[in-house]
């Protein structure tokens, strides 16, 4: 397991940023544009956790918002994952987070996708189908349609059993 980063101190990061408890938002303290000052610092990132991007001593960082949240409010570096509760990424409410270990965190995570084993949405609206057999892990497309993706998965699936017969 990759060991977790160091946060700043809690110091620094109550210099930076205001938390709103109520919300679960950080708000900036100082910035170099004036006109940033007091508008939420997070951004939600690709992932969908809301994310920090402070340049401490002429260094600009990654923070995960959950895991400065938790440290502004216990004082303490989280010990390993920090985990929502409610599932929901963007609840950064002090209430909705908790230190769990990686086990403890996926047993947490939603069920793997609405469109069924192995279908995913993309960002641009098409379904990514990926099969996995054997312990490998097969891409088998991208496809305007639910319907064509869920085919092609049990396809794929299909014909790995075969080559496995053989």
């Amino acid at each position: 397991m990759a060991s977790l980063k160091e946060l700043p101190s809690v110091k620094v990061l109550n210099e930076i940023y205001r938390y709103d408890a109520m919300h679960g938002h950080l708000y900036l303290k100082q910035c170099r544009y004036s006109y940033l000052v007091m508008r939420r610092a997070e951004r939600e990132s690709r992932s969908g956790y809301l994310i920090l991007a402070p340049t401490i001593n002429g260094t600009r960082l990654s923070l995960l918002a959950h895991r400065v949240i938790w440290k502004m409010v216990t004082g303490f570096d989280p010990s390993s994952e920090v985990d929502h509760l409610d599932q929901d990424k963007s609840n950064n409410r002090f209430f909705n987070l908790r230190v769990v270990s990686r086990r403890q965190k996926a047993i947490n995570r939603r069920a793997a996708s609405p469109f069924g084993p192995g279908i995913r949405m993309t960002g641009a609206g098409h379904f990514k189908a990926v099969t996995a057999f054997e312990k490998r892990r097969i891409y088998v497309g991208t496809f305007k349609t639910e319907k064509d993706a869920r085919e092609a998965v049990e396809k794929a699936q299909i014909s790995a059993m075969k080559e496995q017969i053989k």
